[in-house]
């Protein structure tokens, strides 16, 4: 008999990166113990479902990353080719033995259990074989006599060795050992025959029995497998309860999120700043210093105080913010540092605590960093590095407990380079790096910073106002250079400025308008064909005025049509108000239609 007449060629198969997780849902749904692992059909080992998977699946249900299945890989197991003899095979203590065809891809998997029902051994190694399988084996006649079961079906089925050798299936269903006997079904269909049950013990076990075949077709022996699926089970509620788990703690984050957002003024629906946030929350339980990068307007400010208001210095100490660039260079250092009384001409008589003093125990916040001189920067390294400082005007050093949290919106890395900058603060700021995305990068924030904003500001105000759904469009398409400052100040200045309910497009800056509609075609692209600009009359061509006049016509119409106002139209098309109205009137144009009179900005 050659291997494939007796492999099985419908069979799971893995892949290395798989989790063991996927690996054991696919066992169950095939009801096999083991699967060979491939790679483009190339066979790398095999995966068993041992007692040391099982227990490194329960072992990690809280890990973060998942056991895979390339770490419990079997590479030892021997492999079989097709044309192989079954008597020339080596068993071996794995379930299965994996077969090759000629080109060295996997084409079947040949069960232990059959080549040892078969194959001539010695006493001495077929009991080694059959004890060493974590599965049940029971090897019956052709009547339904057990001739033969290992320890692992005394577990399964509760019972002694004494008490299955030599009785009849038929017995052990009619004492209740086992509901079902696989044995006899294959004994009444002739073909093998898997049963799933649960016994009187409470374990449940999958039996598939498998018929050998005399030189007669007579049935000669039956070899039933019993696996114990009741761990498996437990496994599969055990993983589900920590998905939900996971799912609960996933959900639960969100909410925490969010509610740290609400609080500290953050509003974003763009992933990529979610990312940052969590980021952010992240870094807040430690006292690492932060850098903070990003355009002018995007929220760095807002990234800072979260930090603090999240983290346990908020109830401790007080958030400090320093613009570096907005104080005078001759006052930068008692500013920072303080100074005692009398230290300079016009000083305070008792003195005054500086930065650093008044954020003891909570967080400064030094933005526009790059601002700082050099002779400073040397100065703040020391008070960084040392959690020390010293008043202007005195000796005696101070100890502080600050945190510090720096931003900018310039390339520090750039400054160092130019030796604008110190690389060793550099490196002393930058532990923590913070980039925050500009605003057209997170489309997805827009139209949710438009809607609070405008609502802030109408109430502020008094003035309930809405976008029309055009304005919206424009003002999502629009570059926002100025990032969330822009828009904010944007929208609070259309509130006041709108007497209308609803904001149209037309109440928009021209660089919004602009930025939100196709640019106007020339006069001469679009305008221009040898029929339309200047047509022949009665075969004769038309007057320069004529054509002069129907371009002027045409530019003027277009002008209010796309931008809204004899304002704007006037400013596109380099002329004064008074002539755009004039010229509409001259060309009977329906003024509420297009355009409405306004008087200039």
């Amino acid at each position: 008999m050659r291997v494939k007449d007796l492999m099985d060629t419908e069979f799971p198969l893995l892949a290395p990166q798989q989790t063991v997780q996927a690996a054991l849902n696919l066992l169950v749904d095939w009801r096999v113990p083991a699967a060979p692992i491939v790679n483009d059909e190339r066979y790398l080992g095999s995966f068993v479902l041992d007692e040391q998977v099982v227990q490194n699946l329960l072992n990690s249900r809280h890990r973060n990353n998942p056991p895979l299945v390339s770490d419990f890989m079997k590479i030892g197991i021997s492999v079989a080719r097709e044309d192989q003899k079954i008597s020339d095979i080596s068993l071996t203590q794995s379930p299965m033995i994996p077969v090759v065809n000629t080109e060295g891809q996997i084409s079947g998997i040949l069960w232990i259990h059959k080549i040892a029902s078969i194959k001539t051994v010695s006493n001495e190694e077929f009991s080694t074989i059959i004890e060493s399988s974590y599965d049940g084996i029971a090897i019956c006649d052709g009547e339904g006599i057990i001739l033969r079961v290992n320890r692992a079906t005394e577990r399964i089925l509760g019972c002694v060795f004494q008490e299955l050798v030599n009785k009849n299936v038929s017995e052990l269903v009619d004492l209740g050992i086992i509901i079902h006997s696989a044995t006899e079904e294959v004994i009444s269909t002739k073909k093998p025959a898997t049963i799933k049950q649960t016994n009187a013990l409470g374990k449940r076990y999958i039996a598939t029995g498998t018929p050998i075949f005399n030189q007669d077709g007579r049935i000669y022996r039956i070899v039933t497998i019993l696996r114990d699926i009741t761990e498996l089970v437990e496994l599969h509620k055990t993983l589900a309860n920590t998905r939900i788990q996971v799912a609960e703690f996933s959900s639960d984050r969100v909410e925490m999120r969010n509610l740290i957002m609400h609080k500290n003024g953050l509003i974003s629906k763009s992933p990529l700043m979610l990312k940052i946030i969590d980021l952010a929350i992240k870094v807040s339980s430690s006292d690492a210093t932060v850098l903070i990068l990003g355009e002018s307007g995007v929220g760095k400010e807002l990234i800072a105080k979260l930090i603090h208001n999240t983290s346990g210095r908020a109830k401790s100490g007080h958030f400090i913010k320093v613009n570096c660039g907005a104080i005078p260079r001759d006052l930068l250092e008692s500013e920072f540092f303080g100074y005692r009384p009398g230290a300079f001409t016009g000083a305070n008589k008792e003195g005054k605590p500086g930065y650093f003093e008044s954020a003891d125990h909570g967080t400064l916040f030094l933005d526009e960093i790059g601002e700082l001189p050099l002779d400073l920067q040397v100065k703040l390294l020391r008070v960084i590095q040392e959690h020390e400082l010293v008043r202007l005007g005195d000796t005696k050093p101070q100890k502080i407990d600050v945190r510090i949290i720096t931003a900018t919106n310039r390339d520090l890395h750039k400054m160092v380079i130019n030796k604008t900058f110190r690389e060793d603060l550099f490196y002393r700021l930058n532990v923590l790096p913070i980039q925050i995305p500009p605003l057209h990068s997170r489309q997805e924030d827009i139209p949710a910073l438009l809607t609070v904003f405008l609502e802030k500001y109408s109430q502020k105000y008094g003035a309930g106002k809405m976008f029309s759904g055009d304005s919206l469009t424009l003002l999502c398409r629009y570059n926002w250079p100025g990032n969330v400052r822009e828009l904010e100040n944007l929208v609070e200045r259309l509130v006041l400025t709108t007497d209308e309910h609803i904001i149209l497009p037309l109440h928009l800056p021209m660089q919004v308008y602009q930025a939100g509609k196709p640019a106007m075609k020339s006069a001469t692209t679009s305008l221009y064909n040898e029929n339309n600009l200047i047509p022949e009359r009665n075969g004769e061509m038309r007057t320069l005025q004529d054509v002069i006049d129907s371009v002027e016509k045409e530019m003027i119409i277009k002008a209010l049509q796309i931008y809204g106002s004899t304002y704007r139209a006037a400013r596109v098309l380099g002329v004064s108000q008074s002539t755009i109205s004039r010229k509409a009137k001259k060309y009977n144009q329906i003024i509420e239609r297009y355009w409405r009179e306004e008087t200039d900005d």
